[in-house]
């Protein structure tokens, strides 16, 4: 992993994913310092990773659209992740387990 900025909330690095056809897809990983927290930003090379062509489609296959438009209003930029690779949506009222 490349750091690829700091300030004083947190620590931002890309991960290279090498799919199976070759391709290098980069993933945008938050280290947040206060208090410890990790993310990655949800988007289609975090999708690609994690099996699905695209993130509709992971949207779609595992809680679906119209969940997400009501527990978050939309699809959010950033999805948290723990050290083992769990990751799940956090809202200000509900949380969201992907796995």
């Amino acid at each position: 992993m490349k750091t690829i900025s700091v300030n004083n909330d947190y620590r931002e690095v890309v991960f290279e994913y090498t799919t199976e056809d070759g391709k290098t897809l980069p993933i945008l990983f938050r280290e947040w310092f206060n208090p410890p927290r990790i993310q990655a930003k949800f988007d289609d090379n975090f999708a690609v990773c994690n099996g699905y062509p695209d993130v509709a489609t992971m949207v779609e296959q595992t809680v679906g659209l119209g969940t997400m438009l009501i527990m978050f209003g939309g699809v959010p930029d950033w999805i948290d992740v723990d050290r083992q690779g769990q990751f799940m949506f956090v809202g200000a009222y509900s949380n969201l387990n992907l796995n």
